[in-house]
């Protein structure tokens, strides 16, 4: 691509009606790499985006001297999508072009993160509409910290500078060396920052790709368009618990049941996908509503509330019901099901529960049927 400044007179165009998917080369990478094949995007995205990018780590330096504005910035491999007639004049326009850090597009896989790209983009989802979210504001709160506390090692540098001024020369030139050292310190916490900034991007925008394909096309179709005989349930857990990480996560016990879980991947992707989205709606909607029936009516999984009463007045087969999440203990009768015959690779229960104060859905048990007092009388 061409030099800086016309790349950003494409950007900053107000009547551009078509999103930019810029890739910046890898940092500390010897043949200046792209986290992700460009030409796999743009192939997949045809006419729904423009993709470019950038092999030479020098345009990535003349856009840190150039760019009029540090909020539209995207270097050191991280992939950065500017959307549609943007308004530079506007101080929240930059929230709207949200980027990826390398490390969560590694982990996600290429097939993944193209595919919701290209959903997302050519579907029109408002895939990166203006969002006020929890994870905004702990965005805020977190980068408000780093910078009180960067600023304080700064203010403690240059009190030790002034001091040494006083006593001597020599004192001074040390003081010097340990105020560069803290000048690195607090470049490597804006570094940081950068990275958690785009960690809280990436989750607000994969949970607005989940709000809206309830609207539209289910994001469980990307599972059809991926051989998933290559996922394991234990990397397709971790995968939600990556991607949808303020809404979903597993205990100790739930992870160890996922030796024993023999449902097909497919089926496994589906439902903790309807969890983390239909569900998770559900469980945080401020208004008073159905949740089983909700549930029902938008899944092809069936939202059972809890274990029978003969169940729950047997104090051992309820104590599977009981689980523990970050110290706090958890009730798991809640679970999401399908299949009849467990001997089948269709068959799933889900036994999850609502953590209040992370705000987020618990998940205890994957793949198997807990006892219950029916299944305790027919053994």
């Amino acid at each position: 691509m061409g030099g800086f400044p016309n790349f950003w007179k494409l950007i900053a165009d107000e009547n551009r009606d078509t999103p930019i998917i810029y890739l910046s080369p890898k940092r500390h990478s010897d043949s200046n790499q792209t986290v992700i094949d460009p030409q796999q995007i743009a192939r997949s995205l045809g006419p729904s985006a423009m993709v470019y990018y950038a092999i030479d780590p020098a345009f990535s330096d003349e856009m840190r001297e150039l760019l009029p504005d540090d909020q539209y910035k995207c270097y050191n491999g991280f992939v950065r999508v500017y959307m549609s007639k943007p308004h530079l004049d506007d101080p929240g326009d930059s929230r709207r072009h949200r980027y990826f850090q390398p490390s969560t597009i590694e982990k996600m896989g290429d097939e993944i993160f193209v595919q919701m790209l290209r959903r997302a983009l050519a579907q029109d989802v408002y895939f990166y509409g203006t969002m006020v979210r929890l994870d905004v504001v702990k965005s805020k709160i977190r980068r408000a910290s780093i910078m009180k506390e960067a600023q304080g090692q700064i203010t403690v540098a240059e009190n030790r500078v002034k001091n040494a001024e006083e006593e001597s020369m020599g004192l001074l030139i040390e003081l010097e060396e340990e105020a560069d050292t803290a000048h690195r310190e607090n470049e490597q916490l804006r570094h940081d920052l950068d990275e958690a900034r785009s960690k809280i991007y990436s989750l607000e925008a994969r949970a607005q790709v989940a709000e809206n394909a309830l609207n539209g096309a289910r994001g469980s179709s990307v599972a059809d368009e991926i051989d998933m005989q290559k996922y394991s349930p234990r990397i397709l857990c971790d995968l939600f618990a990556t991607i949808f990480g303020d809404r979903i996560d597993f205990t100790d016990r739930a992870m160890k049941s996922l030796d024993d879980c023999t449902t097909r991947p497919d089926i496994l992707w589906n439902a903790l996908y309807d969890l983390c989205t239909i569900a998770y709606d559900l469980y945080t909607n401020q208004g008073e509503i159905d949740i089983a029936k909700s549930f029902n009516s938008k899944s092809e999984f069936e939202y059972s509330r809890g274990a029978g009463m003969m169940t729950r007045k047997n104090a051992k087969l309820i104590e599977q019901y009981r689980d523990v999440y970050r110290g706090r203990e958890i009730n798991v009768e809640t679970h999401i099901k399908k299949g009849n015959k467990e001997a089948s690779d269709q068959f799933i229960r889900i036994y999850f529960g609502f953590d209040i104060k992370s705000k987020k859905l618990v998940v205890s048990s994957v793949g198997k049927h807990l006892d219950t007092y029916s299944t305790k009388s027919m053994k």
